[in-house]
């Protein structure tokens, strides 16, 4: 074998090797709601999605720690995915797996088994004051004039989990 051919052949290993390693996956789900631990550590499956096509291809349990590990992962961009929740709509977020490990070790997903939004609480929870808040309100709204400032328009298509107040001061739905 010719020294070029030799080369040639330790450097195709070597690339594949980087090009085709195996990644993971590690993180923690991070709950609105602490008293929610109940409804989703061991037993709620968390999936992952290709981003291409939506086909899940893994999936695994949330543990007692509400961390969740993904083994052998052979995408580079993933969808995470919780299904299903307990009122309308699942959640999913896109993951990019970026760098020579491919590794991500704090992955915080930010999730909720049920609707985090108070219909009755208008207290803002970063300023903890309610006197910049204001509803929001869905549906088709014709809005006068006179109420531009006293309602935020929330859209007309809805989930039934939506936020019902917006504070003016912190730009926050909740």
């Amino acid at each position: 074998m010719s020294k070029n051919a030799l080369i040639l052949q330790i450097f195709l290993i070597l690339s594949s090797l980087f090009c085709f390693a195996q990644k993971t996956i590690k993180g923690e789900v991070i709950l609105f709601n602490p008293e929610d631990k109940e409804l989703v550590a061991g037993k709620k499956l968390i999936y992952l999605r290709d981003t291409f096509n939506e086909i899940a291809f893994d999936s695994v349990y949330i543990d007692e720690n509400l961390r969740f590990e993904f083994k052998n992962v052979d995408r580079d961009s993933v969808n995470i995915f919780f299904k299903p929740r307990n009122y309308p709509g699942n959640a999913s977020y896109n993951v990019k797996l970026i760098g020579r490990d491919k590794k991500w070790e704090k992955l915080k997903i930010d999730y909720s088994p049920t609707c985090p939004y108070s219909k009755t609480n208008k207290i803002c929870p970063k300023c903890h004051s309610s006197n910049d808040v204001i509803p929001i309100v869905y549906g088709y709204v014709i809005q006068r004039k006179d109420q531009k400032d006293k309602i935020k328009l929330g859209g007309c298509v809805t989930f039934g989990c939506e936020p019902n107040w917006y504070c003016k001061k912190d730009d926050l739905d909740f």
